[in-house]
C-alpha cells in the first residue's frame, strides 16, 4: 500500500531524550515518565500532523490492559507493559475515520500501539479497564512500519503466539464527536531505539479545534509591574514570544519587556501567560492587543490556529469600591449581621468586626457582641481587593448600648445640670416611625417629635412651663414590625 506522502507536515519535532547506560548493565535505569510519556501527559494531535520522534527514554512501566488469555495465545502480562512509551491525545469534533501511518527509523526496531476511547475515565484507566481499547497492534510483522487503513484487517495484535506474520495495518477505527481518545506508541524492549515518523493523515475524522483562540481577560496589579493574560483556549507554549513582543499596550511609557507562563515546558500547553511590564501601571482603563511578535507569529493553538493580530481587550483595574451595610446599633444579646455592597470586579474580602473576630467570607456570618456598662463606639471594617492586588477600605461605627427597652421617665427635672433635664423615650435606638407628643393638661400639643434622638426641655414656643403633670404618647412600630401606641404622664419640676 502507498500512503500519501504530499500532504506530510513537519509540525513539532519531538527533541530525543539520550538513553543512558551504566557501565555494566545490561539494561538502562527507569527513570519518572515525562511530558507524553504517561497518560495524563500526553501530547494532542490533530489532524495532518507528522511527529518526528526520536529516542525514547525507558520510564517506569505501566501495565496497559486490553489483551488476555481468551484473545492472545501464550498470553503472558508482562508482554503488556509499557518500555520506552510516547502517549498521544485525540479529542474528536466531528464522528469519522482515523487512519495514521508509524514508520521506523531504524527497521530493526519494533514498535507497538494501542488506541483507548477515555471517554468518562481517566487517562490512567487505561491500565485497569481492557473495555476502553478499540484497537492495537503489539506483534511484529516484519517490516518497519504499522498503522491503520481502510479494509478488513486485523483488529487487535497480539504480542506472541501468533501463527502467521501479522498484517501492517488495522482497520481504521471510527472516532466519535466529542470522545476522547489516547494513542500508544511504544517500543517493544529497552535495547537502543532510533525513534519513528507519525503521520495523521487521510481519515475522515475531524480531530483539530479549528476556532480561533481569542484573548479572554487581562488583570491589572496594583503592587506589581505586570499582567496576566487568560486565552480563550490553551495555547502552545513555543509559540509565546519570551519578550512579550506578540503583545501591545496603550499606555504610553510603560513596555511589556516579558511574557512568561508558570505551566510551560518543551511542547506543553498552557492558557495564560505573565507580562511583565517596565514600570506598574496606576488605576485606570486600558487596552491590550495581539501583534506578530519577534518569532514571527501571534500566539498558537497545538494545531497552529493563531490568535489574530489585531486581536484586544479592553480592562481596567483599581476600580473597586468597599462599603458596608449594617445597622448602626447593637443591643445586649443581639445577633448583627453585616452585609457586603461593595461595588468593582472583587475576588477577596478581609472582614474585622471590632470584637476579637475575623473572616474572609464575602457574606460573613452574624456578630455577637459582649454587655457594655456604658454606650460604646466601635468601627467594623472591610478590606477588598481585586485580582490585581488593589484595595479599598470601609468603616462601619456600631454603638454598643446597654439597654434597649424603651421607657419614657416619671418625672423630669430641665434645670440645667445635666442630670435628668429632658423628657423622652429613652434606648429607642431600634424604633421605626417614631412619633413623640406631649400635652399639658388642657390638652394643648406643647412638644412633637419623630426623631428617635428628639428630647423635650420643659418649654413651649420659647416659654418654660411652670411646674406640672403632662401626658405623653408615644407611637413606634418595633423590629417586628407590630405598630405600639403607649402613654403615660410625665412630671415637670422646676
Amino acid at each position: 500500500m502507498n500512503f500519501p506522502q504530499d500532504r506530510l507536515i513537519f509540525k513539532r519535532l519531538i527533541t530525543p531524550v539520550m538513553v543512558w547506560f551504566c557501565l555494566h548493565c545490561t539494561a538502562p535505569a527507569f527513570s519518572q515518565c515525562g511530558y507524553g510519556q504517561s497518560p495524563d501527559l500526553a501530547i494532542p494531535i490533530c489532524n495532518n500532523d507528522t511527529i518526528y520522534q526520536g529516542a525514547i527514554s525507558p520510564c517506569t512501566p505501566r501495565f496497559v490492559a486490553g489483551y488476555d488469555a481468551q484473545i492472545c495465545i501464550n498470553y503472558n502480562p508482562q508482554d503488556y507493559y509499557t518500555k520506552k512509551p510516547m502517549w498521544y491525545r485525540i479529542h474528536c469534533y466531528n464522528t469519522g475515520t482515523l487512519r495514521f501511518f508509524l514508520k521506523y527509523n531504524n527497521p530493526g526496531d519494533l514498535y507497538v500501539w494501542q488506541l483507548f476511547d477515555i471517554t468518562g475515565s481517566t487517562a490512567n484507566a487505561v491500565s485497569t479497564d481492557p473495555a476502553l481499547t478499540i484497537r492495537g497492534n503489539w506483534g511484529d510483522n516484519g517490516i518497519d512500519y504499522k498503522g491503520t487503513a481502510p479494509g478488513n484487517f486485523l483488529l487487535l495484535g497480539c504480542a506472541i503466539g501468533a501463527p502467521v506474520i501479522l498484517p501492517p495495518f488495522n482497520q481504521m477505527p471510527i472516532l466519535d464527536a466529542g470522545h476522547d481518545y489516547l494513542l500508544l506508541v511504544n517500543h517493544s524492549d529497552l535495547t537502543t531505539d532510533y525513534g519513528y515518523k507519525l503521520v495523521i493523515n487521510g481519515g475522515t475524522a475531524v480531530i483539530s479545534d479549528n476556532t480561533q483562540p481569542t484573548l479572554s481577560k487581562a488583570t491589572g496589579s496594583c503592587l506589581l509591574p505586570q499582567l496576566v493574560v487568560k486565552f480563550s483556549k490553551s495555547i502552545s507554549c513555543s509559540s509565546i514570544a519570551a519578550d512579550g513582543s506578540d503583545f501591545s499596550l496603550n499606555y504610553p511609557g510603560v513596555n511589556i519587556v516579558q511574557a512568561t507562563s508558570t505551566d510551560c515546558w518543551i511542547g506543553k500547553m498552557t492558557d495564560s501567560v505573565v507580562l511583565t511590564l517596565s514600570a506598574p501601571l496606576p488605576k485606570g482603563n486600558y487596552n491590550l492587543q495581539v501583534k506578530k511578535g519577534t518569532d514571527n507569529n501571534t500566539l498558537l493553538d497545538f494545531c497552529n490556529a493563531g490568535i489574530p493580530e489585531g486581536n484586544s481587550i479592553p480592562f481596567e483595574f483599581g476600580k473597586i469600591t468597599a462599603m458596608i451595610d449594617g445597622p448602626a446599633v447593637s443591643c445586649p444579646s443581639e445577633l448583627i449581621q453585616f452585609t457586603d455592597i461593595s461595588s468593582g470586579d472583587i475576588n477577596g474580602w478581609e472582614w474585622d468586626f471590632g470584637n476579637n473576630t475575623v473572616s474572609t467570607a464575602q457574606q460573613p456570618p452574624a456578630q455577637l457582641y459582649p454587655a457594655v456598662i456604658s454606650n460604646t463606639v466601635l468601627q467594623v471594617r472591610l478590606v477588598v481587593s481585586d485580582a490585581g492586588n488593589c484595595r479599598d477600605t470601609a468603616y462601619h461605627p456600631l454603638q454598643l448600648v446597654n439597654n434597649c427597652t424603651i421607657t419614657v421617665p416619671g418625672g423630669f427635672t430641665p434645670n440645667g445640670d445635666g442630670l435628668n433635664d429632658h423628657l423622652y423615650p429613652m434606648n429607642a435606638w431600634k424604633a421605626r416611625k417614631l412619633t413623640f407628643s406631649v400635652y399639658d393638661r388642657s390638652g394643648q400639643l406643647v412638644y412633637f417629635t419623630n426623631d428617635n434622638l428628639g428630647k423635650w426641655n420643659g418649654s413651649f414656643k420659647g416659654v418654660r412651663l411652670p411646674t406640672g403633670i403632662y401626658v405623653w404618647l408615644l407611637m413606634y412600630t418595633d423590629e417586628t414590625g407590630r405598630k405600639i401606641t403607649r402613654k403615660g404622664f410625665a412630671t415637670l419640676i422646676r
